[in-house]
Parts: structure tokens; sequence; C-alpha cells
């Protein structure tokens, strides 16, 4: 979360990301074979996994935009989205830090990443997402039986302009 500055708010999200990648990784312990294969007996499909890494840019098409508002929309993506839609469907996050379940989705090519007007938009992207879900009214505490390990201390880190992370409290 601290590599790609993902808010705290979006915790669940990299939680089962990771998880996910976790299943359909191969181990050693398991006779190079995934989690998942042990468990289900088959090996598992990854290409839903081989497009996009934890909250990278990405666009989507947007079914509820009219004219003249632009129907592609710069978001980040969040992982898959299962039991949602059809194959290859993703959890997006748009500029209104709305989650968004759609499987119209695609990356963003390098050159265009390249571009002045791309980087202007990733951040000020950022930024409305981030006063979205700073806004946001969600109770973020812990159940009171967590222990005290799992608890996160917030802080601001100045070298970051205004984003927020989450550091494991000192084991000492």
């Amino acid at each position: 979360m601290k590599k790609y500055v993902i808010h705290i708010r979006l915790w669940d999200y990299v939680a089962l990301y990771v998880c996910d990648i976790h299943n359909l990784t191969a181990s050693t312990l398991l006779d190079n074979k995934t989690p998942k294969e042990i468990v289900t007996g088959h090996t598992p499909d990854i290409s839903e996994y081989t497009e996009f890494h934890i909250y990278e840019p990405c666009y989507y098409f947007s079914s509820t935009d009219t004219f003249p508002n632009e129907k592609e929309r710069l978001v980040r993506w969040l992982g898959v989205s299962h039991r949602v839609g059809q194959a290859l469907c993703y959890f997006v996050i748009n500029d209104k830090g709305q989650v968004v379940s759609n499987s119209t989705v695609r990356p963003i090519p390098n050159d265009e990443k390249q571009t002045d007007s791309y980087k202007k938009s990733l951040i000020k992207l950022d930024e409305t997402i981030n006063q979205a879900l700073n806004s946001s009214s969600t109770d973020l505490t812990f159940p009171l039986d967590a222990p005290e390990l799992y608890k996160l201390d917030l802080y601001n880190d100045e070298s970051q302009s205004n984003q927020l992370y989450n550091e494991p409290e000192s084991l000492m």
C-alpha cells in the first residue's frame, strides 16, 4: 500500500488481491503447485491477473456517461471482481471515490503514459480519489477484540504531500 500510495480505506481490496495472488502462486512446499490447484485439482487460470497490478491506472468505458462527456475514463484498478459480471470483470475506483465493477477495462499504452496531459490527469485523479475517501463518513475502527499487532498508526509523511500511510506499531 505504501509503494503505490494506496489510501487506507482500500485495504480490503489490497488484502483480497494479495490473497488471490498467493493462491495462484506455485510453491516448492506444495510440489510446485498452487494452493488453488491443491484444493481443486485443476491448474488455475491466471489470465485475470496478468494485465494489471494493484492500483494501476487504466481506462474503463463508462456506460452511464452521456454526450458530451467522454465515455472512457481514467481510473485505478483494484482487482478481479469475483462472482460479479462475466469473466475478466474488474473492480476499479473512479474520480468520485466510487468502486465500480466493470469488464470494459483496458491498460494505458506506454507512449501515452509519457505525455504531460496523462500525467496531469493522473495527478488530478489521485487528488479527487483521496478527497472523496478522506471525506467519507465510513467508520474505519477495528473490532474491540483485534490484537494490538493488527492496529495501525495513521501519520502524515511530509515527503508525500497529504498522502496518508499506515505503519504497524513497533513490536518492541
